[in-house]
C-alpha cells in the first residue's frame, strides 16, 4: 500500500519545488493546489484575494483538495493555508502523509522578499504574525516534519528518507530507485 505524500508549510517553504524534486525521483504526478486554484479560477489567486475574498479562495482552494485527495500515487504542494481548514485535513489524512516543511521565519522572508503574488503579505500581515497563528497547525497536521533549510534536493531527499522510515508511503519499487 502506497500514500500520497502532502507537504505543507509556510510560503517560502519550498512546497512546490520540493514537491517537484520528490515526484520526479519516484516517478509520481504533483498536482500543487495554489496552481491548480488558479487554472480552475482563469486568474491569479492576488486576484481572487482582490475580487472575490479569501473566503472564496479558501473555497475553491478545499475544492482542489478534495480532487487532489482522490487521486493515487500523486505528490500534493499544498497552499499554505490549506490545512487550516478542518475539511481539507480529513480528507488529507485519508490519502496522504503529511509532511511539513519547517523553516525559521528569517528563512521564510528573505525567500518571500521580493515575492509577487502573495496576497496576505500585500495585506500588511507580517510573515512572523502569519507563522505564529498557523504554527500549531501546521505541527499538530503534520505526520512528519522535515528541515526546509537545506537546497531544495536535500529537503527533498530528507522527505524520501522520511517516507521510507514512515513504511507505507512508498511502493517497493519506489524505494527500490532511492539511493
Amino acid at each position: 500500500m502506497t500514500r500520497n505524500i502532502a507537504l505543507t508549510g509556510m510560503m517560502g517553504s519550498g512546497k512546490t519545488t520540493v514537491a517537484d524534486l520528490v515526484a520526479s525521483r519516484i516517478g509520481r504526478e504533483v498536482i500543487d493546489t495554489d496552481a491548480e486554484v488558479e487554472a480552475a479560477a482563469g486568474r491569479s489567486i492576488s486576484e481572487i484575494f482582490a475580487t472575490e475574498g479569501e473566503s472564496r479562495f479558501r473555497e475553491l482552494e478545499r475544492d482542489l483538495v478534495a480532487e487532489a485527495c482522490i487521486r493515487t500515487d500523486v505528490v500534493i504542494a499544498l497552499g499554505g493555508g490549506a490545512v487550516l481548514d478542518d475539511r481539507n485535513v480529513e480528507m488529507l489524512r485519508k490519502s496522504a502523509w503529511i509532511v511539513l516543511l519547517d523553516a525559521p521565519v528569517e528563512v521564510l522572508a528573505e525567500r518571500v522578499a521580493n515575492a509577487t503574488g502573495r496576497p496576505l503579505l500585500h495585506a500588511g500581515a507580517a510573515l512572523a504574525d502569519i507563522w505564529e497563528e498557523r504554527e500549531a497547525r501546521y505541527r499538530s497536521t503534520a505526520d512528519a516534519t522535515v528541515d526546509a533549510t537545506a537546497p531544495p534536493p536535500e529537503v527533498a531527499m530528507a522527505v524520501l528518507d522520511a517516507a521510507v522510515a514512515a513504511g507505507d508511503v512508498l511502493s517497493d519499487a519506489e524505494r527500490a530507485a532511492l539511493p
